[in-house]
């Protein structure tokens, strides 16, 4: 099943220039669809622990079984961005559903230094909801690898209610349907009137990060690494052994 609706040849001269870009209806209408019946059917308990932070559950999200993430999803988000494609990971792939009580003008934030891309796909929007990037200033990158909490380390000086004061923001007012792919880990950014707003969004990177284990194949390679590290240890503890007795078996002894 494919992700998207889009050709990124239409849209990468504006990323590049930019460094994000709106794309209305970009999600492919069956793929909507299959987001919003695992929200309704299939959708575990929300996402917990001290990694995962903010005035939202966050579901983890999982493709349909026709859907290939490297065709699907790194062979448009690559050359779109200009990620490399032979290295790169899904590190995060959460249902965002923000609650009733969510801060309707929170402060910015940059995601983990894992989200280097952000592609955000709508799946219910309120009227008032809408994303303001800050896509101009403070473009450097949160350097925290899983941690989210950039802004706890930062002085009352530095922080970007105080530093985009003047800076210009774009705001972009989405529709379930739309894709949003901006930099995540060096793009300040926010969803003002966020509650009841429900996104799917995929960050991803193209240098082998995933502090949470959620790119699929992650779990496959864990167990290539771990059968290899076996083998290693193997020919560790029983070579000796077997260099001592062909020796033995040289000279003669037993």
């Amino acid at each position: 099943m494919t992700i998207f609706d889009f050709s990124w040849r239409d849209h990468c001269d504006r990323f590049a220039s930019e460094g994000w870009v709106h794309i209305r209806r970009g999600a492919a209408p069956a793929f909507l669809d299959a987001v919003r019946r695992f929200i309704d059917e299939k959708a575990g308990p929300p996402l917990s622990g001290p990694l995962i932070r903010g005035a939202k559950d966050q579901l983890l999200f999982e493709f349909p079984e026709s859907t290939d993430v490297g065709r699907d999803l790194f062979d448009v988000v690559a050359p779109l961005t200009g990620l490399r494609r032979a290295t790169m990971t899904l590190a995060e792939r959460h249902i965002m559903v923000y609650a009733d009580e969510a801060d309707p003008n929170p402060a910015p934030h940059k995601d983990r230094l894992s989200s280097q891309i952000a592609v955000g796909i709508s799946v219910e929007v309120p009227a008032d909801s809408h994303v303001v990037l800050y896509p101009d200033d403070e473009r450097n990158v949160n350097p925290y690898y899983a941690s989210t909490g950039l802004r706890d380390s930062l002085e009352p000086e530095a922080l970007p209610e105080v530093t985009l004061r003047d800076a210009v923001a774009a705001e972009i007012h989405d529709e379930p349907g739309d894709v949003i792919v901006f930099g995540g880990s060096s793009m300040w950014h926010l969803r003002r009137h966020s509650a009841g707003t429900v996104n799917l969004y995929l960050k991803m990177n193209d240098f082998d990060a995933d502090p949470l284990g959620e790119d699929p194949t992650t779990d496959a390679r864990r167990a290539h690494t771990a059968c290899l590290l076996h083998a290693a240890g193997e020919a560790f503890t029983v070579g000796p052994r077997a260099r001592a007795s062909q020796k033995r078996e040289l000279k003669g002894g037993k």
